[in-house]
């Protein structure tokens, strides 16, 4: 464990996961070597830190399974005491007489404590009977759940830190990356469109990317990938990470249209990249390309194509002796989305362990072991005396509270 909290300390210093120049730039030649060599830039990852866990979760499990045979004798059912002084030496005792024969008043006490969900035995020996009642036996077991839960939770560590991956796409709308998905399926998607949705008041109200997946058993679907609402299939999930503005690669330009004689034929129109356009004021279709010195193609009806340059000066277009002449008012940058293919193999083991560390806990901190024991002698006039006396693992002035209000439901016999 010493080893375990030095080793995790050196990942939470070093940055992990980088290029090993920046290593050598960042702690110099000589530290910056070693920080590779021993694997320091991917310690998690590494061969020995795994090991140091299998180890911890071995050192836990032997822990957990000695112990288990002291949890299963505490929570059997208490066996009977038959002598009023062991009863006396209780936390919790004391003594009744009711005005009830004994056969009455154990059936009395076996009614109180089924209704506060006791589990009652009893034995009768001639003119006394013995009773013995116990709850919340399983409280018992709250650490070894925990140790189990732990175990789980370290597992599932070493799964996803071993076999897991992920993957960061950065995928242009209208673009479309591959996955292998479980049992070798291979999975494309293509990145429809990417909304940023609002409510009626025009505040922001969601990020959507719209994809299409193809492939595996799924066929062809459409699906709307939203933060915390990945994409799962066959093990692997997507997940819409961030989205950006390339505008070093526009999906189109927004350009005024002029004729020969310089007049505007449409002031603004929007020209897609790799699209073509309808230009109906000029019956002349469009396409436009983001080349270093972006350009437009004009495709005329005997299918002729002249190939524009798109200015920025409108004094360069007028100068253009072609048929139309395109100035540039804007480009429109292409939208970047970032999606995020995760594969984690122990996920389940780590869900369950979750589950089973709030359940331990619960069982741990708010439940107690009961034991609760009756003696009941027959006394003169059809009477009885009863002698009553128990104890808790933990809780006791909640235990206490409890007993009082036992024994004077008891009372009330008298």
């Amino acid at each position: 464990m010493i080893s375990l909290a030095v080793l995790s300390l050196f990942g939470a210093i070093i940055p992990q996961h980088g290029e090993d120049t920046f290593y050598i730039e960042e702690y110099g030649h000589i530290l910056g070597s070693l920080v590779v060599r021993l694997g320091l830039d991917h310690i998690f990852r590494t061969d020995y830190y795994g090991s140091l866990l299998v180890l911890l979760c071995v050192m836990v499990f032997a822990c957990a399974l000695k112990r288990l045979p002291q949890v299963i004798r505490l929570s059997r059912h208490p066996g009977p005491i038959s002598r009023v002084e062991a009863l006396k030496k209780q936390p919790c005792q004391a003594e009744l007489t009711l005005d009830v024969d004994c056969e009455e008043a154990r059936l009395h006490i076996v009614d109180i404590l089924k209704r506060r969900f006791y589990r009652v035995a009893y034995q009768v020996e001639g003119e006394r009977c013995y009773l013995q009642a116990a709850k919340n036996a399983f409280s018992h077991y709250g650490s070894f759940i925990l140790h189990v839960s732990f175990i789980l939770l370290l597992a599932g560590g070493i799964a996803i830190a071993r076999f897991g991956r992920q993957v960061y796409e950065n995928v242009r709308v209208g673009d479309s990356f591959d996955f292998v998905a479980a049992g070798d399926e291979t999975v494309t998607v293509t990145v429809d469109d990417f909304v940023v949705e609002t409510d009626d008041e025009g505040k922001l109200y969601d990020y959507v990317c719209e994809a299409e997946i193809t492939g595996g058993l799924i066929g062809r679907r459409w699906y709307r990938i939203r933060p915390n609402h990945p994409f799962v299939y066959g093990g692997t999930e997507v997940y819409l990470e961030s989205y950006d503005q390339d505008a070093d690669n526009p999906c189109g330009f927004v350009v005024t249209v002029y004729d020969s004689t310089g007049d505007v034929v449409v002031p603004h129109v929007f020209v897609p990249t790799d699209e073509f356009v309808e230009l109906g004021e000029a019956n002349v279709t469009l396409r436009a390309y983001a080349g270093i010195v972006p350009t437009i193609r004009e495709i005329r009806e005997g299918g002729s194509v002249v190939t524009h340059l798109i200015h920025e000066d409108p004094g360069e277009a007028l100068g253009d002796t072609s048929s139309l002449r395109f100035v540039l008012i804007h480009a429109v940058p292409s939208l970047v989305v970032t999606l995020k293919v995760v594969q984690e193999p122990g996920q389940i083991l780590i869900i369950v362990g979750l589950i089973m560390l709030s359940a331990g806990t619960l069982v741990s901190l708010y439940l107690s072991h009961r034991k609760i024991w009756f003696i009941v002698e027959a006394i003169p006039e059809g009477r009885s005396r009863v002698f009553l006396g128990g104890r808790s693992n933990k809780h006791l002035e909640s235990f206490a509270a409890e007993f009082e209000a036992i024994r004077g439901t008891l009372d009330e016999l008298s």
